[in-house]
């Protein structure tokens, strides 16, 4: 077996070659093999591939006594009888054949830039992208739809969908990328490097953390935290992240103790937080839903939206409040949405900046709606160790009027088809964090782009202009 042929290698690199062997014993025909040996973007010589150099050598043999020659170098622009292996490779034979003739075709000949409109519209379609963003005036290259009404895609209604604040948030900080996301419904790949991603991400620690709070607190049944309950919280650190390991395991035990220590770091400091907020609160409701569809309702949820008026108009709301709490003397609530990073994007001074931070706002008139009491207060608890348990709130009724205002803004911005991009680019978290900065080239030069453009005066303008 050992001499056989067809005996298939140990080692990952012989194994590879093996099996592209195999392939092109089953092919039939002519066979053209390519390799790079400079490669024009690190400025440095490449090697062949192993598959390469075998074949190359047994052809040698078969040509040697014809006279030819069993390889050679060409250039990046192939030559009109060379092999095209991409449509590329045509399109730069005919380009170069054009140069070398730039005599005028004749009447019934076709020029490289008719063909290519015939062939792949979209890319002449593309240039005419570019030469509008490009332009002194915003244009529906740069987020705005014909001029018009779109009625479907408006989000006040009885009959339509309910939204969550997150939209509302987007379309108030970044309308282009609510165009793309929401509107037609455009992804970016994910395609997470490695080294870029550790197990112990912001994502999984913020979702542990969410889970131990929750844990731990309906474990009190009402009662304000001692410090008698540390032992109690740091078996719930263990119990949780034990089952995440069991789920996604850890890359090593270094990084699993790790992940342990800064989750113990940020529940002790969390338990020193409630200690002097349990005296006049109290904890009445977890992970409260609305307005989700029965597949993502959980037990506690309650099942329809909220209706907030706007302007004589219905606004559907749907949204998971992560902790309402009771106030022990007058009995009003507080809605309080955790928070595991930091308080950079937060503004005690202007708490709806413009409409980019509307969620607290939003989930406080929610649940006055849905269950007839009084919001005294709605915030965001940042309950890590970095931000020393931090809270941040506002009063729901002072600021009514100025999310209604907001609110309409939004909606003429939805119903006219107005997605502009901000000139602010590449300051905007929607863009950064959710992966939509890959459709942009060069952020700092979009921007200076937008800068210098004129906003019609017939389109509704942005918050976040």
């Amino acid at each position: 077996a050992e001499d056989s042929p067809t005996a298939r290698p140990t080692t990952p690199a012989d194994d590879a070659l093996w099996r592209a062997a195999r392939a092109l014993q089953r092919h039939r025909g002519p066979t053209a093999f390519y390799t790079r040996i400079f490669d024009v973007e690190a400025g440095e010589e490449r090697d062949p591939s192993s598959l390469f150099l075998q074949k190359e050598s047994e052809a040698q043999g078969e040509q040697s006594d014809r006279g030819e020659d069993a390889s050679r170098i060409v250039g990046l622009i192939p030559s009109e009888e060379g092999i095209a292996i991409a449509d590329r490779d045509r399109w730069l034979t005919a380009y170069r054949a054009g140069r070398q003739q730039p005599e005028a075709l004749p009447d019934d000949a076709t020029s490289a830039r008719d063909c290519l409109r015939t062939e792949h519209p979209w890319i002449v379609e593309g240039e005419a992208a570019r030469r509008a963003r490009r332009s002194d005036r915003y244009t529906v290259y740069d987020g705005l739809l014909p001029v018009g009404d779109y009625p479907e895609l408006d989000f006040f209604g009885e009959n339509g969908r309910p939204v969550s604040a997150s939209r509302l948030e987007t379309l108030a900080e970044a309308p282009y990328v609510y165009f793309l996301k929401y509107v037609l419904g455009v992804r970016p790949l994910d395609e997470p490097a490695i080294d870029d991603d550790p197990w112990f991400n912001p994502l999984r620690k913020g979702t542990l953390l969410h889970a131990i709070y929750e844990q731990f607190m309906r474990n009190l049944k009402g009662e304000p935290p001692t410090a008698e309950d540390l032992g109690d919280l740091m078996e719930i650190v263990e119990d949780k992240l034990e089952k995440e390991v069991k789920e996604s395991a850890a890359p090593s035990e270094v990084v699993k103790q790790s992940a342990l220590r800064e989750l113990r770091r940020n529940a002790k400091l969390f338990l020193r937080a409630e200690m002097e907020h349990g005296e006049n609160y109290a904890p009445d409701d977890f992970e409260w839903g609305f307005g989700f569809p029965p597949h993502r309702q959980e037990e506690q949820d309650h099942a329809a939206p909220a209706r907030l008026t706007v302007d004589d108009r219905i606004l559907r709301l749907r949204g998971r409040i992560d902790r309402i709490d009771r106030n022990r003397d007058t009995g009003d609530l507080v809605a309080w949405d955790y928070k595991t990073g930091g308080t950079s994007s937060y503004d005690e001074s202007d708490p709806l900046q413009e409409g980019r931070t509307l969620q607290w706002a939003l989930y406080a008139y929610a649940l006055e709606a849905l269950r007839g009491e009084t919001v005294e207060a709605s915030g965001y608890f940042f309950a890590t160790a970095s931000e020393v348990g931090r809270r941040m709130s506002a009063s729901p009724a002072a600021h009514r009027a100025a999310v209604d205002r907001l609110l309409t803004r939004l909606g003429a911005l939805a119903e006219s088809g107005t997605f502009p991009v901000a000139p602010h680019l590449p300051d905007v978290t929607d863009w950064k964090w959710n992966g939509y900065d890959r459709i942009v080239h060069d952020l700092r030069e979009r921007r200076r782009e937008l800068r210098d453009k004129a906003y019609p005066e017939d389109r509704p303008e942005p918050p976040s202009f």
